[in-house]
């Protein structure tokens, strides 16, 4: 005699209906993603889409003019003055190695006692340079 249990593992295939039952509730069980309710957007939302849109066509519109305003105004500043371009500021110090004499290395780990002494004596001698150089012709 077959025992209870050797049912269970030689069940009959199931039917075209069952099998189409058992389908239809995989399906049933998926969400699904809602395609015809469109898309909902809020008062606010509407209006900062519509904003930002708007101010990218008035950025794109008003670029030309404006660009060229502000080149006008530019190039437009030396024009009429009669004097010509001025020269380039030269700072003392840089390549002509006039200033570089007043500076003072003051290296790290220096007391403030120590700092001080070295920048009177810096300052010290500059007015002393300074005098001599205002002296010579």
């Amino acid at each position: 005699m077959a025992a209870a249990g050797d049912d269970d593992q030689h069940a009959e295939p199931a039917t075209s209906g069952d099998a189409d039952a058992q389908a239809a509730a995989d399906l049933a069980a998926i969400p699904k993603i809602p395609y015809a309710r469109g898309l909902k957007l809020s008062w606010p939302e509407i209006i900062r889409i519509a904003l930002t849109v708007g101010t990218l066509v008035l950025l794109l519109t008003m670029q030309g003019p404006c660009s060229q305003a502000v080149s006008g105004f530019v190039t437009g500043l030396d024009i009429g003055s009669g004097a010509p371009p001025s020269a380039p500021v030269k700072l003392p110090g840089v390549g002509s190695g006039a200033g570089s004499a007043s500076l003072v290395h003051l290296p790290a780990g220096m007391t403030d006692e120590q700092m001080k002494t070295t920048i009177d004596h810096a300052r010290a001698g500059s007015a002393d340079g300074d005098a001599g150089r205002s002296a010579t012709p």
